[in-house]
């Protein structure tokens, strides 16, 4: 297991999925790109999720722990980000999710 610091907040999660969140914040940040990614964490002793924003200003750290009392499902999130880093790697930009509020075409805004 792993401490992500993340915009002073601290959670663990898996080695994998720590390793791999860095790579990709590195890809982001290479390519001027933002994120939002949904990775498994463990807070006050049971498995959640948390949401990071990632981007080119993003600054996140890991720390090593010897910690093995919660386990976590990481396989589809390395899945996914495995994904993402590659359609970065092809297009520039990473995978929007349908439901992303930002890709709608109904902005009300849109002429200003």
């Amino acid at each position: 297991m792993r401490v992500v610091s993340y915009a002073d907040e601290h959670f663990n999660t898996t080695d994998a999925v720590a390793v791999k969140l860095l790579e990709y914040s590195v890809v982001l940040a290479r390519t001027g790109n933002s994120d939002v990614v949904r990775i498994p964490v463990v807070a006050s002793g049971s498995s959640t999720w948390a949401n990071l924003v990632l981007g080119p200003g993003s600054q996140i750290t890991t720390l090593d722990v010897n910690q093995n009392e919660t386990e976590l499902d990481d396989t589809d999130v390395l899945q996914e980000l495995d994904a993402k880093m590659t359609r970065l790697a092809h297009t520039g930009s990473p995978i929007v999710p349908e439901s992303d509020p930002l890709s709608r075409d109904d902005d009300q805004y849109s002429d200003l």
